[in-house]
């Protein structure tokens, strides 16, 4: 039976980058939807995981077939600090579309949760 986010039934819900969830200096790939699927994002949070400030984490998102626009730019996250990133919460991602991230020093991490569909 196919998922339906109108009456709620089927839905996985789940941390969406398990695995994956630190920044790379270097742009890198955070989450990509699968194929078949639709994914709503619940919280998006990205932590500072260092020592030190970091100065610049900038979030990216690339629809399926589309241009990759910057979604947020996190500045001046001081060591072991949050934040909520609210520009991705409650977004509906399609399949394929990519969340992507750079931070200017390591020690940054990405956690997505939400809903997948099938």
């Amino acid at each position: 039976m196919p998922a339906d986010f109108k009456q709620g039934t089927n839905l996985l819900g789940s941390t969406l980058n398990p695995t994956v969830n630190a920044v790379p200096t270097s742009e890198g790939t955070i989450y990509t939807v699968p194929a078949l699927s639709g994914t709503k994002v619940a919280s998006a949070v990205v932590h500072n995981e260092s020592g030190s400030t970091i100065a610049s984490v900038a979030i990216f998102k690339t629809p399926t077939g589309g241009t990759k626009r910057r979604i947020s730019y996190v500045t001046n996250l001081t060591a072991g600090d949050s934040t909520s990133v609210f520009e991705l919460v409650g977004q509906f991602l399609e399949a394929g579309c990519v969340i992507s991230a750079v931070a200017s020093a390591s020690g940054v991490a990405l956690d997505l949760t939400g809903v997948v569909s099938s």
